[in-house]
């Protein structure tokens, strides 16, 4: 006979596979409110497992005379621990943001069922690919490494392209549910920087548009920045969409004037980029677009530290 954990694990990855599916589906549009019903399931059910594997007890009990009377619904069926009883157990192996992605998944149900939506996919799609990052990373922690769904689950594409008013556009659009984005600032307010800025809690990715010329060249859809030493302790590197400030040449020689540099000018400043080559594509200093080339912030910091090597004549 099949253990009874066994049986809840298997129940709750089909339905966390059913989540996903329904979320990835392009020709569902209640993709959200269904996503969250059952990812909590499955949540709820992985929760179960563990405790009964672990010999706790998830059903709803008092102590009467040092022995349990337990609370029991209908069918005296034993009433069982629902998600937010089983994250709040002292058991619980949950890091807290986890725990504070999964409360935040139970009160925008809660928000859902007590009042009318409209679209709601963008307020809250890093904190749904958190919790599903999250439950598989639980699944595997707890219960081994063959039990992922790593290869049953394969990233969705869409049929338009990214460009850089998409941000805008989405931040302004009027089909934003105004219900949903004050209920998510309002559940962030009582959060830590450190959690909200955790991908455990919202998981957030760059798009990266790669040009590949030469054959073999993987066109991966998304760019990791790989771990080093200096970002291993416990240093969060959180990816934003952000445009470089763009200085011209004139910009340049200004503002090293102003910082009391009198004999700077354009002359020279040519005469130092070129001697460091600052215009190598490896270094990063600029950018040309058309036929002008625009510096950086860090050819300026650059630029500082050579002048106070190497003064001006």
């Amino acid at each position: 006979m099949k253990a009874l954990y066994k049986t809840l694990l298997e129940k709750s990855k089909q339905a966390m596979l059913s989540a996903v599916s329904i979320y990835n589906n392009p020709i569902i549009s209640f993709k959200t409110e269904i996503f969250i019903v059952n990812a909590e399931i499955a949540w709820t059910y992985l929760f179960h497992a563990f405790y009964n594997l672990c010999k706790i007890d998830y059903a709803y009990y008092t102590l009467v005379n040092r022995r349990k009377k337990y609370t029991y619904v209908e069918n005296k069926r034993r009433k069982m621990w629902e998600l937010s009883k089983c994250i709040d157990c002292t058991e619980s192996p949950l890091d807290e943001s986890t725990k504070s992605n999964l409360n935040f998944i139970i009160m925008l149900r809660n928000e859902i069922e007590h009042s009318s939506c409209k679209s709601i996919d963008d307020c809250v799609s890093a904190k749904i690919q958190a919790c599903c990052i999250n439950y598989n990373y639980y699944l595997k922690k707890l219960f081994g490494p063959k039990e992922g769904l790593d290869s049953k689950l394969a990233i969705s594409v869409q049929f338009s392209e990214l460009d850089p008013f998409q941000k805008k556009q989405l931040i302004n659009n009027p089909k934003l549910d105004k219900t949903i984005s004050n209920f998510v600032t309002n559940f962030e307010r009582k959060l830590s920087k450190e959690i909200i800025g955790d991908s455990r809690y919202a998981y957030r990715v760059c798009f990266v548009e790669t040009n590949v010329n030469r054959p073999g060249q993987a066109d991966k859809v998304l760019k990791f920045i790989k771990k080093t030493s200096e970002t291993e302790e416990g240093i969060n590197l959180i990816i934003k969409e952000t445009e470089k400030k763009k200085y011209l040449p004139s910009d340049i020689v200004r503002i090293i004037k102003n910082e009391g540099y009198q004999a700077f000018n354009m002359t020279k400043h040519t005469e130092i980029w070129k001697k460091v080559d600052g215009k190598s594509e490896e270094k990063h200093f600029g950018v040309r677009i058309a036929k002008t080339w625009y510096w950086y912030d860090s050819w300026l910091n650059a630029l500082r530290e050579y002048l106070k090597s190497n003064p001006l004549d």
